[in-house]
């Protein structure tokens, strides 16, 4: 049985080191270079948080974060397979290859907050 806010099964995880020197696991969906050469991760989060309903009063329901951070602050955590997130590669008409990265995945992947909101699965 997985963790509540697991997010076992749709992305590998990786271990992130916060300003304050706490530790926490986020699920990678993407990784990008810069222009330095700096590798860049795009990271989801499940937290709980309260939503008030006016009829049946407040709720648990859980928050999908969205946030991007360089390595070294994440790292990888062992055992987790990060294969999906190495870049496609096209041939081109000559025989070299290209390195492309998708742009239009449809999720949103600002660090401004909250992205998504569902209900929280209760433990039974």
């Amino acid at each position: 049985m997985d963790e509540p806010g697991s997010t076992a099964g749709a992305a590998p995880v990786v271990e992130v080191a916060l300003p304050g020197g706490q530790r926490l696991r986020a699920a990678v969906t993407r990784r990008r270079r810069d222009r330095s050469g700096t590798w860049w991760y795009d990271l989801e989060l499940e937290i709980p948080d309260r939503e008030d309903d006016r009829r049946h009063g407040p709720r648990l329901v859980t928050r999908i974060l969205t946030f991007s951070a360089p390595h070294p602050v994440v790292q990888p955590v062992e055992g987790e397979d990060y294969r999906s997130l190495a870049p496609h590669r096209l041939k081109s008409a000559k025989g070299g290859s290209w390195m492309t990265h998708p742009c239009g995945s449809g999720r949103n992947f600002s660090s401004t907050g909250p992205t998504a909101r569902r209900r929280a699965a209760t433990a039974s």
